[in-house]
C-alpha cells in the first residue's frame, strides 16, 4: 500500500458523487452534501454538464482520492 503513505492521498470518505440544482447553477454533492472549496464555499458551476463532469471525477475515485486524476477539480 505505498499509495496510502503519500501526503497527497486522502482516504475516500463518501460513497456517491452527484449533482443538485441550486439557485445559482448546479452543485456537486458527495453523499448528498455539498462539495466545498478550501475556503468552505460550495462548489457550484453554471451548467449541469460541467457539474456532471466534476461529479464523475469524484465518483471514479477508488480507496484513496487521487487529485492528480481529477483534471476538472485539481489545479495548482
Amino acid at each position: 500500500m505505498p499509495e496510502a503513505r503519500s501526503s497527497s492521498l486522502v482516504k475516500k470518505f463518501y460513497k456517491h458523487a452527484g449533482v443538485k440544482q441550486v439557485s445559482k447553477g448546479y452543485a456537486v454533492v458527495l453523499d448528498g452534501r455539498s462539495l466545498k472549496t478550501p475556503e468552505l464555499n460550495p462548489v457550484v458551476v453554471p451548467t449541469e454538464a460541467l457539474a456532471v463532469a466534476v461529479a464523475s471525477e469524484w465518483q471514479a475515485q477508488d480507496k484513496f482520492i487521487k487529485r492528480h486524476s481529477m483534471p476538472m477539480v485539481h489545479s495548482k
